[in-house]
């Protein structure tokens, strides 16, 4: 008897132990719902309304945007066109421990701005901001100052470097790497060792404009404006290479690049060199720039067929010697390259009194370009003086006016184009009554995507299983797909990859009992969207409501303790 009662006591207090235990469950869960305890989430929330922030740890996304943004208060938005993520107002001191900011493996839309990142590790390929295998991104407007490297592009696409102070970087100040379709534009750099900006490993169809890279000098063989190297097809533009050891550096297997409408001036050793130390570098072309190096040589040639004019201008070379008897601002003797490479100016820009017809070269829109409802950017250039009009056309619609061409074509009359291709004609004429005239043809796209949902169809029902679609998209420059699904109150926006699949079943999960909205939307690449709604229910499997969690261990608890004293009692009435 005794050992029964010793027994019935263990379990008397087993019971209460394991009841206690779950309502302190309860309680903790509680709190933490209501009151939030303490972590770092907490912490940055408290601070979201600051206006600045200085960091002080490094900033690492690797694929996880919608967890940072949630966590910290320096990321705001969803990752969508319209609505990126967005880190700006910070300041971080790397103090020479990796990178300040290291983007990783994402193809969501994001900006960084308006940042101050300095102090950046002095090795191991680390930079004020780096990123890896990143597509969509945008730098913008920030301070990257006393790095080893100021931007480095590693695997990126379709990223936008525009804006930014890159000041004093000791080693190099924008690098890309095996980086395409990549946008440098507007940037301030000067002050590195060896690259203001380097095009390496395959960096091809870049476009560089705007920028001035200058007063990088001091590491023996280096100091280079900008240096191109196992690299193709980029477009150099309307930067300012000064002060420099070497203005610009084409080497290594690097074909096909366009330099023009460079100012290269001042650079000691050289202002352009192309090299062919290891790999021939082939059929890169320089026009319409600027070359004025009193301190050292203007071009020194070893490439292969290097083009020094278009065939109807070449540059200007402040050392030039010839003359211009015929008055077509183009000297009548070439201009000889120094160097292996046999080069050229045939087209040297030259002028001791002009009065034939102006010469017009169409910079942008390339032939063939594409185009939408915005009107296309234009950048004309006249070879000419004493310009009295300009005017041009558009499928023969002319539009009168002086323009000193860059800027965009009169949108209204942008408008009244429709669909398919578009010839425009430059002309300009000057005091003498000669009349000069280039064109162009572009493309013009202003139809919006078409889509065809399958499945699911309008009013489908569906439980707990998440509804599957099946679309089709008609369009011939499609960008991007991608779904909502909206509801009184809410929508989630997700995108999609493939034609076929399943909605979000986390997502559906959280969903209610009610009318839902299925709406899929395509852009094309020229920003014309389309979109196209079904209509969908989502049903309750039986009208039983599910216990809540923390209700349900409140119940087991309760029931726990109500066995246990029905026991006690049981045993007490048959002890009497």
């Amino acid at each position: 008897m005794r050992f029964k009662l010793i027994k019935n006591k263990s379990v008397i207090i087993l019971g209460v132990v394991i009841g206690i235990l779950l309502l302190q469950s309860i309680l903790i869960q509680s709190w933490i719902k209501n009151e939030g305890g303490f972590n770092i989430k907490n912490v940055e929330e408290n601070l979201k309304g600051s206006d600045y922030w200085v960091l002080p740890y490094r900033i690492h996304v690797d694929n996880n945007w919608s967890l940072t943004a949630s966590t910290f208060g320096w990321c705001t938005g969803s990752g969508s066109i319209g609505n990126p993520y967005i880190i700006e107002n910070i300041t971080i001191d790397a103090q020479n421990s990796g990178s300040c900011i290291d983007i990783q493996n994402t193809n969501e839309y994001f900006i960084i701005q308006n940042c101050t990142l300095i102090n950046a590790e002095a090795s191991g390929g680390e930079a004020g901001i780096k990123f890896s295998w990143v597509y969509n991104g945008t730098i913008t407007h920030n301070n990257i100052m006393d790095n080893y490297d100021g931007i480095y592009l590693y695997h990126s696409e379709n990223i936008t470097v525009d804006n930014n102070d890159v000041i004093n970087n000791l080693g190099q100040g924008i690098i890309l790497f095996h980086s395409e379709k990549n946008y440098i534009l507007d940037n301030d750099q000067m002050g590195s060792r060896y690259y203001g900006l380097f095009l390496n490993g395959i960096s091809d169809n870049n476009t560089i404009r705007g920028n001035t890279f200058q007063n990088n000098t001091g590491a023996a063989n280096y100091g280079d404006g900008i240096r191109i190297s196992d690299s193709k097809d980029n477009r150099i533009v309307q930067n300012i290479l000064i002060y420099n050891d070497r203005g610009i550096i084409i080497e290594d297997n690097s074909h096909n690049n366009t330099i023009t409408q460079n100012i290269i001036q001042n650079n000691a050793n050289y202002g352009a060199l192309v090299l062919a130390n290891t790999r021939e570098s082939r059929d890169n072309l320089f026009y319409l720039n600027n070359f004025s190096n009193p301190l050292g040589q203007n071009a020194y040639d070893n490439g292969t067929n290097t083009k020094w004019d278009n065939g109807a201008i070449g540059n200007y070379w402040d050392n030039y010697s010839g003359i211009d008897a015929d008055d077509d601002i183009i000297g009548d003797s070439p201009y000889p390259i120094p160097g292996d490479g046999g080069g050229q100016d045939n087209f040297p820009i030259w002028s001791d009194g002009y009065d034939g017809p102006p010469i017009i070269t169409i910079n942008q829109p390339n032939s063939d370009e594409l185009f939408g409802v915005t009107t296309p950017m234009v950048d004309v250039t006249f070879t000419s003086s004493n310009i009295s009009a300009t005017w041009y056309q558009l499928n023969g619609t002319i539009i009168t006016g002086n323009y000193s061409w860059t800027g965009t074509i009169d949108q209204s009359v942008w408008n009244q184009v429709g669909n398919g291709t578009v010839a425009i004609i430059f002309y300009a004429n000057n005091t003498v009554g000669k009349v000069g005239s280039n064109s162009v043809t572009v493309r013009k796209d202003i139809i919006a995507p078409v889509i065809t949902i399958y499945t699911p169809q309008n009013n489908a029902r569906f439980n707990t299983t998440a509804p599957t679609y099946l679309i089709s998209i008609s369009e011939k420059n499609l960008d991007s797909y991608y779904y909502t699904l909206s509801w009184t109150g809410g929508e989630s926006t997700h995108f999609i990859y493939v034609l076929s699949g399943s909605i979000n079943q986390a997502l559906w999960d959280t969903l209610p009992a009610g009318i839902y909205t299925l709406t899929i939307y395509a852009n094309d690449t020229l920003g014309n969207l389309g979109s196209n709604s079904v209509t969908i229910y989502k049903e309750n499997l039986s009208s039983s409501q599910a216990i809540p969690f923390e209700s349900f261990y409140l119940f087991i608890g309760i029931v726990s303790i109500a066995l246990i004293l029905v026991s006690v009692n049981y045993r007490l009435r048959k002890q009497s």
